[in-house]
């Protein structure tokens, strides 16, 4: 159901094409009217809930670009774990945007390096979404994109992953081949992603979008959309 009632799509009923799936998120996808009443009122205009700014922070508490990275991948790591019970979810992941923004601002080779040589800091799921979102942010700075493309962009990379956070952990220390719920778990993962994000109160339209297009490829393979 989209906010005002009306059918969308049937649960179970799989994605066509990707001008499907964009009408779905620019309409609500198909979450039931009553969530609508669930979700915490969100700011768009706002960019962090934090009282402090983390170049501040960075520049006057002696705080190292390295551990401001590796604050980034705890911060994740939790809110991963919790993210329904975050009362602004949102603004908690644009923080760490903000955190790696200035990291990379102050020393963007040691960022970098970090992605090779700081692989202990975290779990493979946090860490992967952090070193995906630094790679996007300084990619995205390149090609001259604007402030608020790099905040979806980067906001993406840090949750591209949420619903399948459990599973990549299993997944690192699995010995046997992947079952068949798995395989499927992971076509679904941007999918069930973004119903996630949604649930908790992000509706951002390009994020989401990011979200789900991150495993398609430009000749119409990949996955989710792709038959």
């Amino acid at each position: 159901m989209d906010s005002f009632g009306r059918l969308l799509m049937k649960q179970g009923t799989n994605v066509k094409n990707l001008a499907h799936a964009q009408e779905m998120i620019a309409r609500g996808m198909y979450i039931e009217k009553s969530l609508y009443t669930k979700l915490p009122p969100v700011d768009k205009s706002r960019a962090s809930s934090s009282n402090r700014d983390p170049e501040f922070m960075l520049k006057n508490d002696g705080t190292s670009v390295l551990h401001s990275i590796n604050l980034a991948v705890q911060r994740l790591g939790v809110l991963f774990k919790n993210i329904r019970k975050f009362p602004d979810a949102r603004a908690s992941i644009l923080d760490i945007v903000k955190l790696l923004r200035v990291a990379i601002r102050l020393h963007e080779d040691l960022a970098l390096a970090s992605i090779q040589l700081n692989q202990d800091s975290g779990d493979y799921g946090e860490r992967h979404c952090v070193d995906t979102a630094i790679l996007a942010i300084i990619v995205a700075q390149t090609m001259n994109k604007s402030d608020q493309e790099i905040q979806d962009i980067a906001a993406a990379a840090l949750t591209m992953n949420i619903s399948m956070r459990d599973l990549q952990v299993k997944l690192q220390e699995q010995k046997a081949a992947i079952s068949d719920a798995d395989k499927l778990a992971i076509r679904n993962h941007p999918l069930d992603s973004i119903n996630m994000l949604f649930e908790a109160g992000i509706e951002d339209s390009e994020w989401l979008l990011y979200v789900l297009l991150h495993h398609e490829h430009e000749d119409g393979s990949g996955y989710p959309l792709a038959t």
